[in-house]
């Protein structure tokens, strides 16, 4: 009950290191279970908030034979992280682009997964960015690309300021879809956000698997994530497309 100056440390780096104490053992966080969690994690698409419920019974009914109430946190855990990765490779079928689109999403997950490795904690929770520096080398195609996973809820996008007129890449954030938060084992709350330099995002949309392995290997640098031990977890996933 004293004051201190270590008040916020709770409320800006809790979730955060709960997230890196579960990550080495392949277990559901409870950090995704929860009513209030799964209507965060379904951002108002009934059909995800469904699934993640309809999930949470099947894994109640198939442990014990019947359903128990109230269903476990882990259940609903599992059953978040089971929902999160069907609807990930649902990604491919979305239009002409969904392959692509797939790819990207891959790619820019594990990105934000690098990042919630970072031992300091600094800047935990990141699930959305910006596009940084030089925005105008984004050719039309780029635009299309990221109006495309916008229209299909790949993304969401946000004014980052007051601007007039149509939503322009230099003036929004991105925000990946909170569903595919369990997938990656990242955060599905928007708090801090990563400012991507145009380069990057271009590496990230249309770069080869060398490419983005040597752009998120700068990245582990910068934030002092060791190569050996995310390589095995992060880097692999990227070849699932």
């Amino acid at each position: 009950g004293n004051a201190s100056k270590f008040d916020d440390w709770v409320h800006n780096n809790f979730v955060g290191a709960l997230l890196q104490l579960y990550e080495p053992f392949a277990r559901a966080c409870p950090f995704y279970a929860g009513f209030r969690t799964f209507c965060l994690l379904s951002r108002r698409n009934l059909r995800h908030f469904i699934e993640l419920i309809h999930k949470s019974i099947a894994h109640s009914s198939a442990e014990l034979g019947s359903i128990q109430w109230p269903l476990s946190q882990q259940e609903q855990a599992e059953a978040a992280s089971d929902a999160s990765a069907a609807f990930l490779r649902e990604v491919k079928s979305f239009g002409n682009s969904g392959a692509k689109l797939h790819t990207f999403v891959l790619r820019l997950g594990t990105l934000f997964k690098c990042a919630q490795q970072r031992p300091s904690l600094s800047e935990a929770e990141q699930s959305h960015f910006s596009i940084s520096r030089a925005v105008e080398q984004l050719t039309q195609i780029n635009v299309s690309f990221l109006e495309e996973a916008v229209k299909w809820s790949v993304l969401f996008e946000e004014k980052e300021t007051k601007t007039k007129g149509k939503f322009a890449p230099e003036d929004t954030e991105y925000i990946l879809n909170p569903i595919y938060a369990p997938f990656f084992h990242i955060s599905y709350r928007k708090r801090k956000k990563l400012d991507i330099p145009v380069s990057d995002l271009v590496v990230l949309m249309d770069g080869s698997l060398d490419e983005v392995t040597s752009l998120l290997r700068k990245y582990s640098v910068m934030w002092d994530v060791e190569p050996a031990d995310i390589a095995p977890t992060l880097f692999s996933g990227l070849q699932e497309s």
